[in-house]
């Protein structure tokens, strides 16, 4: 298995026409990875977290990372590449996505490959998933999905090698590569048991599916005896792990949410139809949300392809189509637990779709080679050129001024004076994260200052400010976002 790898990675590999292709597609999407590392976009909330949970680690050990954020591997990596390389925490993760999304690219080339056996356009895949904006527009966050995006195509690709061979070694990479995935994110459960269905739903052997499992279930029992009498057992993370598997609990917990939400849009007939219409409204919301994070432009082209071309049996269509309700079932769980669908929950779904656009593309730019036009075949590379420089280009932050405001303090306010803050990226720029004199939640006592990132007509801490008990000393304007205020705690 471990020689296997070593072949897929060697110089002779590399040396082919697909390893050179591999190796242009690498060095592209580490440009563009740079592109956005300088961007200067300000740190998200998530990524505050994730670097406290790495600097703990570094100081007080796993324990108390665990503590921090109950799944910290992420973080945990985050600080052994700070070690490593000696970068700040912010550049080691940086560093480590950008590694991630290389490994993404690849193996989503790799395993549309392995979809399609008459591919044509090789490169073709590796175009449409770098000029994506919906990867591009979070390139600069720091956040878990990467390492569980690359990890999970990674385990895909061994995924559909052993079901179309049949070798040991496949199933046994394709299990390792998605409990890599699941160190990241633990959605990938739902991926280690359902995917494996190919083989039943396609009437194969049923031993295909154990054998699919079989190691990744054995691995799972033995860190479960471990883990039961730990603190990632006491704070109950192991039973949001477990409540992945129970289906019963979603029905149970969805029929209670809908009768909720009915009682107060359609109170009149909410006892008969609350389930429908909460199912209706959820899943227009989601095929919203998918839509518009796939783009007008792929969205175009998945349209043209459905009317213009059939599908062929080279490209397995049935199990990419698994793939996407697996991934859609995984954005309703998620649903259930947050009561929120964000934009970036929806990538695994769109990257799915993603291979349909690759494999209507192929047939949509030989159709457009065939015409001989070489305007035709320019408004092609340009149409997607247009929409790479889309994705990697962000405008300056709107929440900039948290970082200037947050840096000024860093730099002008005494070390020795005790500062709370009620925002995560004003606690991390003006030192939080390697700094105990900062404290989150504003609490008055032990303080000498209150950091506050206020609001637009926000006049919460107006009454404070008339009693002189908050004396302004330096702000920053944010202008329609609001402003960070440094205040003065002046208490009796």
């Amino acid at each position: 298995m471990v020689s296997r790898l070593v072949r897929e990675w060697s110089v002779d590999s590399f040396l082919s026409e697909d390893g050179s292709l591999r190796i242009k597609i690498v060095f592209f999407g580490l440009c563009i990875c740079l592109i956005s590392l300088f961007s200067g976009e300000v740190i998200n909330r998530d990524g505050v977290l994730y670097l406290q949970a790495a600097y703990v680690f570094d100081e007080l050990g796993f324990t108390a990372s665990l503590k921090q954020y109950y799944w910290p591997f992420y973080s945990i990596l985050i600080a052994l590449c700070h070690n490593i390389t000696t970068l700040t925490l912010e550049n080691s993760a940086h560093l480590l996505n950008g590694i991630f999304v290389l490994l993404l690219a690849d193996a989503f080339v790799r395993f549309y490959w392995e979809l399609n056996q008459q591919t044509k356009y090789r490169w073709m895949p590796a175009v449409i998933l770098l000029a994506y904006t919906g990867l591009n527009d979070y390139r600069s966050l720091i956040i878990r999905d990467w390492g569980y995006l690359a990890f999970l195509l990674q385990a895909l690709f061994y995924f559909i090698k052993a079901y179309k061979y049949g070798r040991l070694k496949d199933y046994a990479l394709w299990q390792i590569f998605i409990l890599l995935a699941f160190l990241f994110r633990i959605e990938a459960i739902v991926v280690l048991f359902f995917v494996p269905l190919a083989f039943l739903l396609n009437k194969r052997s049923i031993s295909g599916y154990l054998k699919s499992v079989a190691v990744a279930v054995a691995v799972a029992v033995a860190v479960a005896t471990v883990v039961l009498d730990t603190a990632f057992y006491q704070i109950g993370k192991f039973w949001e792990f477990i409540s992945y598997l129970d289906i019963d609990s979603y029905g149970r917990r969805f029929s209670s949410y809908a009768h909720k939400v009915s009682a107060f849009a359609i109170p009149y007939y909410q006892k008969d139809n609350s389930i429908l219409f909460v199912v209706s409204g959820l899943l227009s919301v989601g095929l919203v949300k998918v839509l518009s994070k796939v783009g007008w432009l792929y969205i175009g082209i998945l349209l043209t392809g459905f009317y213009r071309y059939k599908i062929s049996n080279s490209f397995m269509a049935s199990i990419v189509n698994l793939f996407i309700i697996i991934s859609l079932v995984i954005v309703f769980s998620f649903f259930l637990n947050s009561r929120v669908i964000a934009g970036r929950y929806t990538i695994q779904v769109t990257l799915f779709l993603l291979l349909y656009v690759t494999y209507y593309s192929e047939l949509l730019f030989d159709e457009i080679r065939k015409q001989e036009n070489v305007w035709f075949t320019g408004v092609f590379f340009f149409v997607l050129l247009i929409n790479l420089v889309t994705g990697i280009h962000h405008t300056e932050s709107n929440k900039k001024y948290l970082k200037v405001m947050g840096r000024w303090v860093a730099e002008n306010i005494s070390e020795s004076a005790y500062i709370t803050t009620n925002d995560k990226r004003l606690y991390y720029y003006s030192g939080g994260v390697v700094n105990d004199r900062i404290s989150r939640g504003f609490d008055f006592k032990k303080n000498k200052y209150a950091l506050l990132n206020i609001k637009k007509n926000d006049k919460k801490y107006m009454k404070l400010i008339l009693e002189k008990k908050l004396i302004p000393v330096h702000s920053v304007d944010g202008q329609s976002k609001g402003s960070a205020v440094l205040f003065k705690i002046n208490t009796p």
